[in-house]
């Protein structure tokens, strides 16, 4: 026989529960990886309990997340976590198929595309720093896209009210996760017209508009443009090095921009906590 989505979902629960009682510290996102599962497939079996799950459109609704006054964003990939504290101001919803909003202030600076954001959570769940509620964000694969943790200076009211008004009117609603799209396959060096697209990038001033428009249109991938590009341009350097670099900038008061890209999001900053990593490149 076989089993129905309410089966898997408490079977996926049991699973959870029995990793957790093994390692209570475990974070949610190595819990999934164990278990072979998105995050959100995670959270949507906490439903009822510990998660409320919300309408998409609650992302949009900046002007909610901004009354909360001082909180935690945080955003990650395979190779960054970036998390900063502050308030959401000077936000911007932009017409177009991208949903695009921006988010441009000194400590948190987002460049955000709601289209890639598909499910939304609220979160209570109790850790060693006590009792944390957050608004978590995902794809529509269940990765995770944006995270807002409440800090000792939010405003509970305020995140209660957003919750009240996004709150999906079935809690048992089935979620469905599809795998997002296979990445379009890298084109050999070969193919690249390298010294149009050098030519093209010294047009602009700044690189990270380049990286995201020109060579789109070029059809070069982000790496592979970094790669070929001209060594005035990009450079790769140690891991180990780029960090003595950055650390040494902080102490002089030098203005670095940190880049964080995520599908769906763009995080901007000064700082960031880097994962272990080989290598990294300079642009």
């Amino acid at each position: 026989m076989t089993p129905t989505i309410k089966q898997e979902t408490q079977n996926l629960k049991g699973k959870w529960a029995n990793l957790r009682a093994e390692n209570p510290h475990l974070r949610i996102r190595d819990a999934a990886e164990k278990l072979n599962v998105s995050e959100a497939e995670l959270l949507a079996t906490e439903i009822g309990a510990s998660v409320v799950l919300l309408e998409p459109k609650c992302a949009r609704d900046f002007a909610g997340t901004r009354k909360n006054r001082r909180i935690m964003a945080l955003t990650r990939n395979e190779e960054i976590v970036h998390e900063r504290k502050g308030e959401y101001k000077n936000v911007e919803i932009m017409s177009g198929h991208a949903q695009m909003a921006l988010a441009v202030n000194e400590d948190i600076d987002l460049r955000i595309f709601l289209v890639n954001w598909h499910f939304a959570f609220a979160v209570t769940n109790e850790s060693q720093r006590g009792t944390m509620r957050s608004l978590q964000f995902f794809d529509i694969d269940g990765t995770a896209v944006h995270k807002v943790f409440l800090t000792e200076k939010s405003n509970l009211d305020e995140y209660e009210k957003i919750i009240e008004k996004y709150r999906h009117p079935n809690q048992n609603e089935t979620l469905e996760f599809k795998a997002k799209p296979a990445k379009e396959a890298e084109k050999p060096d070969s193919e690249i017209d390298i010294e149009g697209f050098r030519k093209g990038w010294a047009k602009f001033k700044r690189h990270a508009r380049f990286l995201s428009f020109d060579a789109k249109v070029r059809r070069v991938a982000r790496e592979q443009a970094l790669r070929v590009a001209d060594r005035e341009m990009a450079y790769e350097v140690d891991a180990k090095k780029f960090s003595f670099r950055v650390g040494r900038s902080r102490e002089r008061k030098a203005s670095d921009y940190g880049f964080r890209r995520k599908r769906g999001n763009y995080s901007d900053s000064h700082r960031s906590r880097r994962k272990s990593s080989r290598r990294a490149r300079l642009v």
